[in-house]
């Protein structure tokens, strides 16, 4: 069976952490992007994924890549495979998150599926299918971003054609272990990182505890 996976997800604005709340409410800044990937790779997070509220810089990118060995998702404003190829070749990263159907099929056939990421923002009810192309699904319910109240479950009830993410509502340790009861592949966590004691050590550290299979520290 293929381990579950802890992400952390980074949300870039004018080269600084942020953090919404359903995509919109109650900005809160949560530090430096470089300093904080260093930190999370010793908390053992299994990959991390940068979005940026405008276009995505390199610059920042290389500098996280430089210093960490985690595998590094990037997504915001990618609308070309020049883009692409200097996230991918030249900025070390391992995959794109991608909602142009053309650049993503162009990607799936230059890098593989697996560096393509379909990003599903929703609210309420997902029905939206993935793309072929795709590699993964990352699964966003808005209503729930940032509330700390839980993942939308009912989402993994659907028969879904590649690994699935979820990410919006991660509050407390029992959501991650719930969403990986219900067959989602990684959890992407942003808040309950940044803002509570919850770190992605202690959460590894609590759901091989409790027999989910994840990766052991």
């Amino acid at each position: 069976m293929l381990k579950r996976r802890i992400i952390a997800k980074f949300l870039i604005e004018d080269g600084k952490l942020v953090k919404y709340r359903q995509f919109t409410n109650a900005k809160r800044l949560a530090g430096n992007p470089v300093s904080m990937a260093r930190t999370y790779e010793d908390q053992r997070v299994d990959e991390m994924y940068f979005c940026d509220l405008g276009v995505i810089d390199p610059a920042i990118i290389r500098s996280v890549t430089a210093d960490v060995f985690t595998p590094v998702t990037v997504a915001g404003s990618i609308h070309s495979m020049g883009q692409v190829d200097e996230l991918i070749q030249d900025s070390g990263v391992d995959k794109v998150v991608i909602k142009d159907l053309p650049l993503a099929e162009q990607v799936a056939t230059k890098y593989g599926r697996q560096a393509v990421v379909w990003p599903i923002d929703y609210h309420t009810l997902c029905v939206e299918d993935v793309p072929d192309c795709a590699g993964e699904v990352l699964l966003t319910d808005i209503d729930r971003d940032g509330m700390g109240k839980g993942f939308d479950l009912d989402v993994l009830k659907r028969q879904w054609n590649v690994p699935v993410v979820l990410a919006g509502g991660c509050g407390k340790l029992d959501h991650a272990k719930q969403a990986f009861a219900n067959n989602a592949d990684g959890v992407a966590i942003s808040s309950m990182f940044f803002f509570t004691d919850k770190s992605p050590i202690k959460l590894r550290s609590w759901l091989v505890s409790e027999g989910a299979t994840v990766r052991a520290i």
